[in-house]
């Protein structure tokens, strides 16, 4: 993992969100707060030593995305969505 350069301390708390379970129709994306320990100046590795009183709040864990519509796949030769063709 990569850090933020300007952050200094040996260990920090990071959290970061999920890339979206789908690409449309309303995935959801989770995060949960770890903390990191710094082992070179740009790469830090999950530790257990990162005070609870520094600790961020987890506001929000769950949230919606992508929540647009799917674009239909269409049937070129009987011009259908490929959902409501016969099979």
């Amino acid at each position: 993992m990569t850090s933020d350069p300007s952050f200094d301390s040996e260990y920090r708390w990071h959290t970061e969100w999920t890339d979206c379970s789908k690409s449309c129709g309303k995935g959801q994306q989770t995060r949960e707060v770890i903390c990191l320990m710094k082992i070179t100046a740009n790469q830090y590795v999950q530790s257990n030593n990162c005070s609870n009183k520094t600790r961020p709040v987890d506001k929000e864990t769950i949230r919606s995305c992508n929540s647009f519509a799917c674009k239909a796949d269409w049937d070129t030769e009987g011009g259908l969505p490929v959902s409501g063709k016969s099979q």
